[in-house]
């Protein structure tokens, strides 16, 4: 067996790199989006770490800030990890 080399996911271009794509959660009402990552690395850049800060984002259906992100591996259903 050969040994795989790891990959960093830590900005939004290695995200759209690797085929990763991001789910919005608003923890004021509650509300699921699918975010779209290739305009979010249009509006902040491909080098934005979207770990370490919070993503320029709003609810679009309560107006609200605090929105949380998962992670979802290319071909798979489920969140892969958290980020804020």
């Amino acid at each position: 067996m050969t040994a795989q080399t790891p990959i960093r996911l830590d900005t939004l271009g290695a995200l759209a790199d690797y085929g990763y794509s991001l789910i919005a959660h608003c923890r004021g009402c509650g509300r699921h989006a699918d975010l779209d990552v290739a305009a979010l690395v249009e509006r902040v850049g491909p080098q934005f770490p979207y770990t370490a800060r919070r993503l320029p984002i709003a609810c679009s259906a309560c107006g609200g800030r605090d929105v949380g992100v998962l992670v979802a591996a290319p071909g798979r259903g489920g969140p892969l990890s958290r980020a804020s």
